[in-house]
């Protein structure tokens, strides 16, 4: 008869999104709850689940020029390269919650956080999926401060011992 398919948990992610034919969207992306944003774009799959109120769109990858995730007031956010808004813990000044580890994490702890945020980050991968140049420009950012986060941590625990 008819076969039911399961279909795993996701959460929706506050995000504006530029289209490449110029149309901003404002409304949640949905990932899935294990994941985070960097992690669903960087995932095979070439669409994103977009929510607007009670309608739900999927969106091509390559047809998004660029996302910022909304956190608070949107005009609050620092623009970097390309006008591309940096939010969320990626903009916090604090190491630890940039990396998402606790302050009395283990250093392996804190270097496994480190490296899986590099890789979800780094601008190769992300430019070999054929993103567009602001999305690449994104993750080039975050990857500076989650680079620049973990060198205060690793600094701060040399300099302790």
């Amino acid at each position: 008869m008819f076969q039911q398919t399961y279909e795993r948990p996701r959460r929706p992610v506050r995000v504006r999104l530029v289209m490449t034919s110029k149309t901003v969207l404002d409304g949640e992306l949905l990932v899935l709850r294990e994941e985070n944003l960097a992690k669903t774009l960087n995932g095979p799959e070439p669409f994103l689940i977009f929510q607007s109120g009670d309608d739900r769109h999927y969106l091509a990858k390559t047809a998004v020029e660029s996302i910022a995730e909304s956190v608070g007031q949107q005009d609050d956010l620092p623009m970097i390269e390309g006008g591309v808004s940096v939010s969320g813990r990626f903009n916090s000044s604090d190491p630890h919650v940039l990396l998402g580890v606790a302050r009395d994490a283990s250093p392996e702890s804190i270097r496994e956080a480190y490296h899986q945020l590099a890789r979800d980050f780094h601008t190769d991968r992300l430019a070999s999926l054929g993103l567009h140049r602001e999305l690449t420009a994104y993750a080039d950012e975050i990857l500076k401060r989650i680079n620049l986060a973990y060198s205060e941590i690793d600094r701060a625990a040399r300099a302790a011992a």
